[in-house]
């Protein structure tokens, strides 16, 4: 049997805690449409066609743009891996990319031996933004976690640039590979 997925379904399929982010946004989009129904129903038909779209584009476009200019660039850099069944999935944590990309309780994470998996939530998804799948090995520089309570995240370089996540993520990049494993030539 093959112990890998790939799929976003089993990627989440055992979440070890978190908040389901999906469901959240879904709610609010609900909300959202009988506002903007209810606002449309009281304007004159030549107000309502220009304002539902914008309305109801709005949100989608905002993380359109999220999707382009602050996940797409280490999507390209770090590709979808499988993930490996037994890996530790949180839903709805902290993370941020860069300087500028915080995406605050808004990310899945799944944390294997090799990866630190990052799965964007179904909005996003719609709008083209796909599994981070960063490698352990590009992890360098980790520093102690910061912050307050459950928002504790620890920074590191990947491949030169920022990133912050949960110290639990984080955690495996710490392992130490032993010695006798390790394929570093012997001084």
């Amino acid at each position: 049997m093959d112990d890998r997925v790939s799929d976003i379904k089993q990627r989440l399929a055992n979440p070890k805690g978190g908040m389901n982010v999906d469901l959240l946004l879904g709610v609010i989009f609900v909300v959202d449409l009988v506002v903007v129904t209810a606002i449309v129903a009281s304007l004159s038909p030549a107000q309502a066609l220009w304002i539902a779209p914008v309305m109801l584009g709005l949100p989608f476009a905002i993380f359109a743009g999220m999707t382009f200019f602050l996940w797409k660039p280490y999507e390209r850099r770090f590709p979808a891996a499988p993930q490996s069944r037994d890996a530790i999935v949180k839903l709805g944590q902290s993370l941020q990319l860069g300087k500028l990309a915080r995406f605050n309780n808004a990310i899945s994470m799944a944390a294997d031996e090799d990866h630190l998996h990052l799965i964007p939530f179904a909005v996003m998804r719609l709008t083209g933004a796909r599994v981070i799948s960063i490698p352990w090995s590009s992890v360098t520089d980790l520093g102690p976690a910061r912050g307050k309570y459950s928002m504790r995240l620890t920074k590191a370089k990947v491949d030169g640039l920022t990133l912050a996540a949960p110290e639990w993520a984080m955690s495996f990049a710490r392992v130490e590979v032993p010695d006798e494993f390790s394929t570093a030539p012997s001084p």
